[in-house]
């Protein structure tokens, strides 16, 4: 009688540093890096969770039509960050006013 089965199963170790993580990289995932996209809405959308999985976009920029409150806005900036960690790299977030520019526009 077996009671209990074990299961391994091999990963590749993870990149120990900036060049190996970028060697480790898709194409695709390189150019998604060097996009910064504006989304509309107050909450997680489809189009959204598409950016960050299927194009893997660097970065997401936010202005006031986003926002309705400062809660609001961390837990949609919190869902952005949940839908991207199937990609290696944190995402950058910028605010702007629509229509001005710096110093009103901000990357964080």
């Amino acid at each position: 009688m077996v009671h209990h089965i074990s299961i391994a199963t091999i990963q590749p170790p993870a990149p120990t540093t900036t060049q190996e993580l970028i060697e480790q990289m898709s194409i695709d995932e390189k150019i998604g890096q060097m996009i910064f996209a504006g989304i509309s809405g107050t909450y997680m959308s489809e189009y959204a969770e598409t950016l960050l999985s299927d194009f893997h976009v660097g970065g997401i920029i936010l202005n006031k039509k986003n926002t309705t409150s400062s809660q609001q806005m961390l837990d949609y900036m919190n869902a952005l960050k949940i839908v991207n960690h199937i990609n290696p790299i944190p995402l950058f977030f910028g605010l702007t006013k629509k229509g001005v520019a710096y110093p009103s526009s901000r990357v964080i």
